[in-house]
C-alpha cells in the first residue's frame, strides 16, 4: 500500500479537490447566531385547582433535641462503644 492509497489520505485528489473547493466557495456563508436569552416569554399554564401549599414552620435544633432525648442518649452510647472498639483495636500488646 503506497502513501496515496492509505485510508488516511485526503478525500479529494487533484481536480476533485479543486471542484470541492469551488463548490464550497459557491455556497452561502454561514450565519452567526447569537443566543441572547429567551425571545418569547414563557406563559405559565393556569392551574386547574388553586392549592395553597403551606409547610409547617421548621423546628429549631433545641426543640428537636428536647423532643427526643432518648435519641441523643443512643448516639452517645454508640459513639462510646465505637471509641472503645477503636482503642482496643489500636492498642499495642506488649
Amino acid at each position: 500500500m503506497t502513501e496515496g492509497d492509505s485510508p488516511r489520505a485526503g478525500r479529494f485528489r487533484g481536480r476533485e479537490h479543486e471542484e470541492a473547493v469551488a463548490q464550497a466557495a459557491r455556497q452561502p456563508a454561514r450565519r452567526t447566531v447569537r443566543i441572547r436569552g429567551q425571545a418569547i416569554p414563557v406563559v405559565a399554564a393556569p392551574r386547574l385547582v388553586e392549592v395553597e401549599r403551606r409547610r409547617p414552620p421548621r423546628r429549631a435544633t433545641p426543640e428537636k433535641v428536647k423532643r427526643a432525648p432518648d435519641h441523643v442518649a443512643l448516639w452517645a452510647f454508640v459513639l462510646g462503644v465505637l471509641l472503645i472498639a477503636v482503642a482496643i483495636l489500636t492498642a499495642h500488646a506488649g
